[in-house]
């Protein structure tokens, strides 16, 4: 990931997360009134995820690799994890984490940290990693290596899906080819399942499961927190 992603999503988040989340509240502008309205699929996403995650994380730590401004993060720490590490390029992100962190009294488990994915060697250790909506931003290669440093580790995860429907065309004709015929240096993704599942097979991951709904559109969610 380069400054162009850092600068966008420093310009974006708030608003993409007011949108995507919080859609209740007062939104300005006709065009973020559409986007609330074609981004309920993103909030569907995050409740799946957790009806998911639930079972298996009380008294457990969990890594959220692009975090945003954290609403897994906080839904998890209601549902008893022991501790919660969220990990965003943005400045704004963390910055807006570690203000309702420290609204809440939760600066002891919460830990926040603005970095580029791979700045380091090595990722935080955690009995669980997750990263909604992260995959989508990752260049192909990238996809790979993340996905190859989750083996022998329990993650879950989430990507857009090249399924051709009528949704899924709409938002990577809107998305996807909108950022390369701009030409700035950011760039998302949708991926085609065979995709990913030739990346768990190369690396010997057999225990993953797929869960996609229509309330998630073309959003799909990989995780191996079956087994």
């Amino acid at each position: 990931m380069n400054r162009a992603i850092k600068d966008y999503w420093n310009r974006k988040i708030k608003i993409w997360s007011d949108t995507s989340y919080n859609r209740e509240g007062k939104t300005r502008g006709i065009l973020n009134k559409v986007f609330q309205i074609l981004r309920k699929s993103i909030d569907e996403r995050l409740q799946t995820a957790l009806q998911i995650l639930q079972p298996h994380i009380k008294g457990k730590s969990i890594l959220d690799l692009g975090c945003g401004t954290g609403n897994l993060g906080f839904a998890l720490m209601e549902r008893w994890c022991s501790q919660y590490i969220g990990l965003d390029i943005s400045e704004v992100a963390i910055e807006e984490c570690r203000r309702k962190a420290a609204s809440l009294g939760l600066n002891d488990k919460m830990i926040f940290i603005c970095s580029n994915l791979f700045d380091d060697d090595s990722l935080p250790q955690a009995d669980i990693t997750t990263g909604l909506g992260l995959l989508d931003w990752l260049h192909p290669h990238d996809v790979e290596r993340l996905i190859s440093l989750m083996k022998n580790h329990r993650f879950l995860f989430s990507y857009s899906e090249q399924d051709n429907s009528l949704s899924e065309f709409i938002h990577r004709l809107y998305l996807v080819k909108r950022l390369q015929w701009k030409n700035t240096g950011v760039y998302a993704y949708h991926f085609k399942r065979q995709f990913i599942v030739n990346i768990l097979k190369k690396n010997t991951m057999n225990n993953v499961t797929f869960m996609k709904n229509k309330k998630m559109r073309f959003g799909v969610i990989i995780h191996n927190l079956n087994d």
